[in-house]
């Protein structure tokens, strides 16, 4: 079926028109057909009567067209029938061997035409496609080029030429790696070909190329394969993607970057200079303040009326928490500019220090602590236990409320990473107002109910960037609230090696020793 359809779509594209010429060949080649045969008769006899006549069909068919091969085929049958078959010189056409013999003929005869009506239709579609290919290969406006299997360069396209400068009569021929850097060369030599000729294909590899007035641009290259179905050949046909002002503008953006960040690492650390003596020198006149205060208090209190001793008594609680909050602003700044030297530090002792201290401060609370033991990582162990310290003051302030406090501290897996985490079971907070946690500053509850400075989490915030890390806070209403924080480092175990992900899938209920009711 496919045949026929060949044949029929073949068959609908017209000739090339005959010329005389090729009529008067047709007419010529039965001339020499028929003598042929007749000089062949002492062998042939009444054998292959058309033998010769084929031959004639199929170049007269080849060369001439269709109009002068069905002339051929038409004089032909005439010129045998009267000079070859018996009895000669006769164009009766009578008994059925004859006219089987005319139907074989006619069906090799026309059978020849149509092959050849196939086979130059084949041809011409096979130029038609080449053309094309040529075409699109040379006029194209992309970078392109084909390496055989060593590497030298059989074409090139003219985008390629007038892109890089070079005539074609001196690209064509030699090594494609010649015309790239150094860096690249070597890169191609060691690394690209001898992978691309193995797996058939490459794709945005980065080369530098050399144009010919020596200015260097930057490529991508990705290439595949191709065989050819004739003589077996190999060659690649690659396509180049100029990314110079691509890559040019990356670099010009990186240095606005990296500017952008030195101007900023600048104007912050003049920012935290500035608040550092501003606060330094804040501390102690609020001091001096205090002091003489709770003099005037102590030692003149009969003098107040009651009004009065209330009036000290406030002017003396404002001057401690101007104190602290100054004493907080000192330590954020410290933070900031303090040198972080890393060691393993046991986080679980910490924690259970700090959490000793607190109850120590207020025995009638009643808490419970359930520390992990033996957490360890790498970090600053002065930083991070002032982290530790105002998470746990955090958890410990919000619990207060509480008729029983629990206070948590683990590591667990949070998106493939070792993630540890405070949980208390106090107040909470509303996740609406999540983003305003660690801002300097910035409450959720007024200070009558919860005294703080509102610096505290923005402490914590600090050491844990300061670390590589970060810190996230989930919660609800009167639900709790848990602090999540990941460290630049993962947790070390207790023989002073970093744990694995698995040792960090999941938190066991702590022993009985590890929990503390206080």
């Amino acid at each position: 079926m496919t045949f026929v359809r060949n044949l029929i779509t073949s068959a609908s594209k017209p000739y090339k028109p005959a010329q005389p010429v090729h009529y008067g060949m047709a007419v010529l080649s039965i001339a020499v057909a028929t003598l042929v045969r007749m000089l062949l008769d002492p062998w042939l006899g009444d054998h292959a009567p058309f033998a010769t006549v084929f031959l004639a069909i199929l170049v007269i068919a080849f060369w001439a067209g269709f109009g002068p091969a069905v002339l051929t085929i038409i004089l032909g049958y005439i010129a045998v029938d009267y000079f070859v078959i018996l009895p000669r010189h006769s164009s009766a056409i009578s008994g059925f061997s004859v006219w089987a013999q005319t139907l074989v003929y006619a069906m090799v005869s026309f059978g020849i035409v149509s092959l050849d009506r196939l086979h130059v239709a084949a041809q011409s579609r096979a130029n038609q496609s080449e053309e094309k290919y040529r075409s699109l290969y040379g006029n194209t406006p992309v970078m392109m080029h084909s390496i055989d299997q060593n590497g030298t360069l059989l074409n090139v396209s003219n985008f390629w030429l007038e892109s890089l400068g070079y005539e074609r009569s001196e690209v064509i021929g030699h090594k494609s790696v010649e015309f790239l850097t150094p860096e690249s060369r070597q890169y191609a030599l060691e690394v690209v070909l001898p992978e691309f000729f193995e797996t058939g294909v490459c794709r945005d590899i980065p080369y530098q190329v050399i144009k010919k007035n020596g200015e260097i641009i930057d490529v991508l290259l990705s290439a595949a394969i191709e065989k050819d179905r004739h003589s077996g050949e190999v060659h690649s046909l690659a396509v180049l993607i100029d990314v110079t002002a691509q890559k040019r503008a990356e670099a010009r953006i990186k240095q606005w970057n990296a500017e952008l960040e030195s101007s900023v690492r600048e104007r912050t650390a003049e920012l935290e200079a500035f608040c550092y003596s501003v606060s330094h020198d804040l501390r102690s006149p609020i001091r001096q303040i205090s002091s003489f205060t709770e003099l005037l208090r102590e030692d003149y209190a009969p003098l107040f009326k009651e009004e009065g001793r209330e009036m000290l008594r406030i002017v003396i609680q404002s001057a401690q928490r101007m104190d602290q909050l100054i004493h907080d602003l000192l330590a954020l700044s410290r933070l900031s500019r303090c040198e972080i030297q890393r060691r393993p530090v046991d986080l679980s002792a910490s924690l259970r220090q700090l959490a000793q201290q607190l109850q120590k401060d207020e025995p009638q609370r009643q808490v419970d602590f359930i520390i992990a033991p033996k957490i360890l990582a790498s970090v600053d162990e002065r930083m991070l236990r002032v982290a530790l310290e105002n998470l746990l003051n955090n958890a410990w302030k919000f619990t207060r409320l509480v008729d029983r406090g629990r206070i948590e501290f683990g590591v667990k897996l949070h998106a493939g990473h070792p993630t540890f985490f405070l949980r208390d079971n106090g107040i909470g907070f509303d996740m609406a107002y999540a983003g305003k946690l660690f801002g300097v500053f910035e409450r959720l509850h007024s200070a009558s109910e919860f005294p703080g400075t509102g610096i505290g989490l923005a402490i914590v915030q600090r050491v844990i960037n300061r670390h590589g890390g970060e810190i996230w806070a989930e919660g609800a209403i009167n639900q709790g609230a848990t602090f999540y924080f990941t460290l630049q480092t993962q947790p070390v175990g207790n023989d002073g090696h970093p744990q694995t992900l698995e040792s960090c899938t999941a938190m066991p209920e702590p022993p009985a020793e590890c929990r503390k009711v206080m």
